[in-house]
């Protein structure tokens, strides 16, 4: 009788766990525009404080499911950044600088990450055609604090890594037991719930066990690498910037 009792209570603590393993979590992320030194340029205080400060929000969603993910951008979030990109551009008009926004669009973006095989797969879009970028995940070289700060309902620990020259900031609730997070960020022994990387922020709004949920692997587009795609993008940008100051 004890024994069947003890493989009750062990097959109860494994389902638990498995459905622990399946979430949606909503991030928001908070980013400064890149001006490159164009801010001297401006005479206008007023007009220089406005773009100074001015942040672009964007709310994600991310689906984890056993170790593998989707990160998508939010439908509901469309006529918000619309209107954020509208003024940000009306503004940018009047001092006469320009921020270039190049890349994935708000419809076509997918990240597919496979956190255990360190794979990923983005769906994106450049000068309208279509890209999947194939690549393996970043090692992130994670060193743990044991500095912790509540965030909402979760007690988080502190984490930091460089990558690209920059610092990583991240904080991370051991008890959701995924390492996953926003974006292409992942490695930590717990959610990332909050993390800063050089001119942004993202930050969870909601955690929720949602059984329920499948995971969809882009597979549409011209397959190439990250490191190829970010010299399309180089290439994209300074023929934009060579339009514009034609």
């Amino acid at each position: 009788m004890r024994k069947i009792v003890l493989l009750t209570a062990v097959f109860m603590i494994a389902q638990h766990f498995l459905i622990a393993q399946t979430y949606t979590v909503t991030y928001e992320k908070e980013q400064k525009p890149e001006l490159k030194g164009q801010l001297g340029l401006i005479k206008d205080p007023a007009l220089r404080k406005q773009l100074e400060s001015r942040i672009i929000t964007t709310s994600y969603q991310l689906l984890h499911k056993d170790g593998v993910s989707n990160f998508v951008v939010k439908e509901e979030n469309e006529n918000k950044a619309d209107g954020e990109t509208l003024a940000l551009e009306s503004a940018q008009t009047k001092a006469n600088v320009r921020v270039v926004q190049v890349g994935a669009n708000k419809n076509s973006s997918v990240v597919y990450k496979d956190v255990a095989n360190k794979v990923y797969l983005r769906s994106s879009n450049l000068a309208g055609k279509g890209f999947l970028i194939n690549d393996n995940l970043v090692d992130y070289q994670w060193k743990l604090s044991e500095e912790t700060k509540t965030v909402g309902n979760y007690v988080c620990k502190k984490a930091t890594t460089v990558y690209n020259d920059k610092e990583i900031t991240a904080w991370y609730a051991p008890s959701i037991p995924i390492n996953d997070g926003p974006d292409e960020y992942y490695g930590l022994p717990g959610l990332i719930i909050e993390l800063t990387d050089g001119n942004f922020t993202y930050n969870a709004l909601s955690v929720q066990e949602t059984p329920d949920i499948s995971i969809v692997k882009p597979g549409k587009g011209k397959e190439i690498t990250k490191a190829e795609y970010q010299e399309l993008k180089k290439e994209r940008i300074e023929a934009i910037k060579q339009q514009f100051n034609n």
